[in-house]
C-alpha cells in the first residue's frame, strides 16, 4: 500500500513588543543588559509578517502475518520558507570589537538591528516496524 500526503499551513502574525531604542542605546543600560530594552508602553503593538509552510510525505507499507513495515520519505518546509521574527538589537562595533559611541550623544552607543529569520528545508527518511 502506498500513500502520500501534503499539508500547507498559514500561521498568524504573532505580536511582539518593540524595543525602546533610545533607552537601549544608553551606555549605563547597555553595559548591564547587553541587549535591547523593550518599550513597555507599546506591549504587543507590532506584528511579525505572515508565515506559511508546506510539508509532504510519501509512505509505502507492506503487511505481513503478524507485523507490518512502513518506509516513508518526508519533507518539512518544502519550499524553504524563511519566517521573519522580531529583529535583534546590537551595538555597532569598531575594528577591535568595541561598541561605537553615538557622535550626537556621548552617553549612548550606536545601535543596529540584526535580522531574525528561521526555517529550513528538512528532509527525512524513516522505517517503522509494527508488531
Amino acid at each position: 500500500q502506498r500513500t502520500s500526503s501534503a499539508a500547507s499551513d498559514v500561521y498568524k502574525r504573532q505580536p511582539y513588543t518593540p524595543y525602546n531604542e533610545s533607552l537601549s542605546a544608553l551606555k549605563t543600560i547597555w553595559d548591564i543588559s547587553n541587549q535591547g530594552v523593550l518599550n513597555w508602553n507599546s506591549i504587543n503593538t507590532e506584528r511579525n509578517p505572515l508565515s506559511h509552510g508546506m510539508d509532504v510525505r510519501v509512505d509505502k507499507k507492506w503487511f505481513f502475518n503478524k507485523w507490518s513495515l512502513n518506509l516513508y520519505f518526508d519533507i518539512q518546509n518544502m519550499y524553504n520558507f524563511q519566517a521573519k521574527g522580531q529583529s535583534f538589537l546590537d551595538t555597532v562595533k569598531d575594528s577591535n570589537g568595541n561598541p561605537v559611541t553615538d557622535p550626537t550623544n556621548t552617553n549612548a552607543y550606536l545601535l543596529k538591528e540584526i535580522e531574525n529569520t528561521s526555517g529550513t528545508l528538512l528532509p527525512s527518511v524513516g522505517l517503522l516496524l509494527e508488531f
